[in-house]
């Protein structure tokens, strides 16, 4: 923000990706005054982190815009039957897919500790689960510690960052993002929405606005975690179930998310500002 305004640009667009907490600190009152003075917009992708801009931090309704995340999804490149084969993974196992930074934030472990759940409950189901973590960062030690104290090294492969992580999703039966903090409108999601997957996932920030709970995905509250081994095994046992809410979110996609739609959005708010620089 400072540098802009050193640079003598006028017009700030400011994109807003998480939900602003209340400030801690008396500074943080004098800071946000100087971004709300010289934001022309804030663009968040939901209503929740537009609410919380507003409420928590004071900024400026009219200024407050919700644009949808979007994004040209990468193609398929490897089907189901090859990506397994590649892997050495039996392609009738039930596979569940999690790509994202392997981070504290992103709940990795309760769908480990879910795993662990439907071991002890329902040994069958559990056997024919294969989960493949697709993604890297700080927490992977201590979700791969996880797994080795607790046998699971059969059911669970870390395979890191992946470029090609649509072929992933697309092998999947069952996609799963448990993320517990610091959310908007993660992009995964719509990758999986774009390719008529079920999803679990969290009641967090824009989440719901992507799959609303029920007719589009399974949705937990944070605080209900423990019960995500419940929601594996009813929708392992239920293909029709996973096929409705993969269809469902698929409409929703195409209805909500087309990417077109949304950058014609932002079009419209650059040529409003640019039409102000000439006054």
């Amino acid at each position: 923000m400072l540098s802009a305004r050193l640079a003598g640009i006028k017009r700030i667009i400011f994109g807003v990706h998480n939900l602003a907490q209340k400030r801690k600190t008396h500074f943080e009152k004098y800071q946000d005054s100087f971004i709300g003075k010289n934001t022309s917009y804030f663009i968040t992708a939901s209503k929740t982190a537009s609410s919380r801009l507003i409420n928590n931090r004071n900024f400026d309704n009219k200024k407050v815009i919700q644009i949808f995340n979007t994004l040209i999804q990468p193609k398929v490149i490897q089907n189901k039957d090859s990506l397994l084969k590649t892997l050495n993974i039996d392609n009738n196992r039930f596979i569940i897919v999690q790509v994202a930074l392997l981070t504290h934030r992103k709940g990795q472990l309760y769908l480990l500790k879910a795993l662990k759940s439907i071991k002890s409950v329902d040994k069958d189901t559990f056997n024919n689960i294969q989960v493949l973590m697709v993604g890297d960062g700080e927490d992977r030690f201590k979700l791969e510690d996880y797994v080795k104290s607790h046998q699971l090294e059969d059911n669970v492969r870390f395979l890191g960052h992946r470029t090609d992580y649509m072929d992933f999703i697309n092998s999947a039966d069952l996609f799963i993002l448990p993320s517990i903090k610091d959310e908007d409108m993660p992009l995964v999601i719509l990758s999986a929405m774009s390719l008529k997957k079920a999803i679990i996932s969290t009641q967090l920030a824009g989440i719901a606005e992507q799959i609303p709970h029920n007719s589009a995905s399974i949705l937990l509250e944070v605080n209900q975690l423990d019960k995500l081994s419940d929601s594996i095994i009813r929708l392992y046992n239920d293909e029709a179930l996973r096929k409705k809410l993969g269809e469902n979110a698929h409409n929703r996609y195409m209805k909500y998310f087309d990417y077109n739609n949304m950058i014609s959005k932002y079009i419209g708010i650059y040529n409003k500002l640019l039409e102000k620089n000439k006054l």
